[in-house]
């Protein structure tokens, strides 16, 4: 699974079977637009909260943690297992802003509370006088083959990769894999981030150049007209012909745009699913014995989730194909413990916060079903 913290943004990404707190996704975060004629200029932010000390970096913050971009002014994180939602503050912004965000978690269900998917929602209402046009885009990277982090902590990954556009129903996504990579290498493994809507918008591939100039293009593309241009081209990497730009990992952003009358609500809502089948068959403390493990002193064993589903995309069909019965079952569980209930505050504290674990890598379920 991967987390929410209290200013809103996604983090402690533990989706490739290894207790991994502190995993990040550089360059994944949510944005917003809005216009209208009311504003001087359009205002997009990143819907996080500001940064806040202390600040423990030794050489300040990296380009990827996007310090110098827009955010909301403020956050408060409310929980009640699983949903998690942050309201945001801010003071310029024509717009009220609430996230929400869960992973179906239904009692006697374990099938469903396995899912390898987070559902995330963005509700926005206008509270100018006037019509406002607003745009929300998600951006994640593409993490399939994922092998750690570089000296400024981009991701390394076990071969290169690429990003498709994909469509089912009135689905729209983005799916990553890797190209070369065999189904049952440790690493193998792919993703997708999706969206819903008539009016989606999206950039398979950010920029690859150098620095900072896929993250400056792709934010002058967006907070321009709050469109993004499909594809972007590459020349850096045609010119050069570095090799670790082969194995870098490549961004992409999607979303939807939505014109909203004084007073008017919508949400818009993503879908991220991933499908890394394979761990390994040890236990093993992994830095130390990956060596043994790629010598072939170990093997590999498959995610319980493997034969329920054939990929990420997968996965997210089966999600949105079930999405209403996979919400009411879980929300009937938050409400029992969290509003149907004679326990005291600090017993539901106690349960729900345990609950978690559950969800972590401290627990897993092998091929067979097998519980460990």
């Amino acid at each position: 699974n991967f987390s929410v913290n209290s200013r809103g943004k996604f983090l402690d990404w533990e989706i490739f079977n290894w207790p991994s707190k502190n995993t990040k996704f550089p360059l994944s975060f949510f944005a917003i637009r809005t216009e209208n004629k009311e504003l001087e200029k359009p205002i997009s932010k990143i819907l996080e909260s500001r940064m806040v000390p202390p600040y423990t970096s030794s050489h300040g913050y990296l380009q990827a943690e996007l310090v110098n971009l827009p955010r909301m002014e403020d956050s408060e994180l409310i929980c009640e297992y699983p949903f998690a939602r942050v309201n945001f503050k801010d003071s310029e912004l024509p717009v009220k802003v609430s996230m929400e965000a869960y992973t179906p978690f239904i009692p006697l269900n374990t099938d469903d509370s396995s899912i390898p998917c987070a559902i995330i929602r963005y509700t926005v209402k206008n509270i100018a006088d006037c019509p406002t046009k607003v745009s929300l885009v998600g951006t994640l990277p593409n993490a399939s083959g994922f092998e750690g982090y570089d000296v400024i902590e981009y991701l390394k990954l076990a071969d290169s990769v690429k990003n498709e556009y994909r469509e089912f129903d009135d689905v729209k996504g983005l799916y990553y894999s890797p190209e070369h990579l065999k189904e049952d290498h440790l690493r193998y493994g792919n993703m997708a981030i999706l969206t819903s809507g008539s009016n989606v918008t999206y950039k398979t591939q950010w920029f690859d150049g150098e620095w900072v100039d896929g993250i400056q293009d792709f934010w002058d593309d967006f907070t321009s007209d709050g469109l993004l241009e499909k594809e972007t081209g590459c020349e850096f990497a045609q010119f050069h012909n570095f090799s670790f730009l082969k194995r870098r990992e490549k961004i992409g952003s999607i979303g939807a745009w939505e014109e909203l009358q004084p007073g008017e609500e919508r949400t818009f809502e993503f879908v991220i699913t991933w499908y890394f089948p394979n761990r390994v068959k040890a236990w093993i403390e992994f830095d130390e014995d990956y060596e043994k493990f790629q010598r072939g002193e170990y093997g590999t064993v498959r995610n319980y989730y493997a034969t329920k589903f054939t990929d990420a995309w997968d996965v997210a069909k089966y999600v949105y194909h079930n999405k209403e019965r996979l919400e009411s079952d879980s929300r009937k569980f938050a409400d029992a413990m969290f509003h149907k209930t004679t326990l005291p505050y600090y017993v539901i504290d106690a349960l729900t916060a345990n609950i978690t674990n559950l969800r972590s890598n401290l627990c897993f379920r092998l091929e067979d079903g097998t519980f460990a």
